[in-house]
């Protein structure tokens, strides 16, 4: 999430969706202060698409239970599927708002004469470190 934050508003509701291999979270701020924080761990690697939409789904509603009152203005997404369509079809029965693709390309470069295997060159690899990482 650190990697991602300073892309986030500081005014509004909104959630920070992350969609990775190994785990789901969502993050619900509302006027830049955190209401809600939610993980599930297996993510998207739980073999399936249908359970990863669940296990979002999940999360979703039961933010809604928790803050009704609270409805969001906008989600950031980030993950390691870029294609915004792809993102679209596994949100569409879960969210009816407006989301944001939240790219890592456009905050870090990687050299192409790098050594890096193709599967290492893959920015969301690197994004919980470069997460711990950020100084402020």
């Amino acid at each position: 999430f650190n990697f991602y934050a300073h892309l986030l508003p500081v005014s509004g509701r909104f959630a920070y969706l992350g969609l990775f291999d190994a785990y789901i979270t969502i993050f619900v701020f509302s006027n830049g202060l955190p209401v809600f924080y939610k993980t599930i761990r297996k993510g998207l690697l739980s073999g399936s698409v249908s359970s990863a939409i669940d296990d979002i789904d999940f999360l979703l509603q039961y933010y809604s239970s928790e803050f009704p009152d609270l409805e969001l203005d906008q989600i950031f997404v980030a993950s390691h599927i870029k294609s915004k369509l792809h993102i679209q079809e596994i949100l569409q029965d879960t969210i009816s708002g407006p989301f944001e693709m939240m790219y890592e390309k456009e905050m870090v470069e990687i050299k192409k004469n790098n050594k890096l295997s193709k599967e290492h060159q893959l920015l969301p690899f690197y994004t919980a470190a470069l997460g711990a990482a950020v100084r402020r």
